[in-house]
């Protein structure tokens, strides 16, 4: 299992017969880490998705590996969709509410 996120991450399987067979609520892993407070891909040619698990609205900076700032910005909590041509590697710096500077790189 590959989690990108923070939340409630369980296991379920599907029998031969198409039946799904939850896991038990007890074997249910909470995730509540840093590392997996915001997630950002790209939707379509000019469009990112930054998703922010936490409850707060934070800055971000979009900057170029050469360090040149490309954008800057506010995200809320949950899915924001922000307008974004360039192609490349980028440092996404999240900085406000309880959340310490942090970088995730994005293609």
């Amino acid at each position: 299992m590959v989690v990108n996120l923070n939340g409630l991450y369980g296991v379920e399987t599907i029998s031969e017969e198409e039946c799904r067979n939850p896991g038990r609520e007890a074997d249910l892993v909470k995730l509540d880490l840093d590392e997996l407070s915001f997630l950002a891909y790209r939707l379509d040619e000019t469009t990112i998705i930054i998703e922010n698990a936490t409850k707060s609205t934070v800055d971000y900076n979009l900057v170029t590996l050469a360090g040149q700032v490309v954008m800057l910005g506010k995200v809320g909590p949950d899915q924001n969709e922000i307008s974004f041509t360039g192609r490349g590697i980028y440092l996404l710096w999240f900085e406000g509410g309880s959340t310490d500077q942090k970088y995730k790189v994005f293609f």
